[in-house]
This record gives C-alpha cells, sequence and structure tokens, in this order.
C-alpha cells in the first residue's frame, strides 16, 4: 500500500466526515455516511 496524506483509518473516516465537495449541489447539504473497519475487506 502507498502512502496517503491519511496515515490512520481513523484520519481518512474524519476527513470523509468533514467533506463538503459537493456541499453546494445538495438542498439540505452533505451527510457523508460510511462504515470500514482495518481488517474490512473491500468489494
Amino acid at each position: 500500500m502507498g502512502e496517503t496524506d491519511y496515515p490512520t483509518l481513523t484520519g481518512l473516516l474524519s476527513a470523509v466526515r468533514q467533506c463538503r465537495a459537493c456541499e453546494q449541489h445538495l438542498p439540505l447539504g452533505p451527510r457523508p455516511v460510511l462504515q470500514a473497519g482495518a481488517a474490512a475487506r473491500v468489494l
């Protein structure tokens, strides 16, 4: 796995939850919903 700007899963999940990239296109604002775990498989 390569290096990223998010060295921990917790840091990545925090950044995703704070993302506002699509805010202008959503009438009720962004509400990112996700679930992840360090041992989870990517499907």
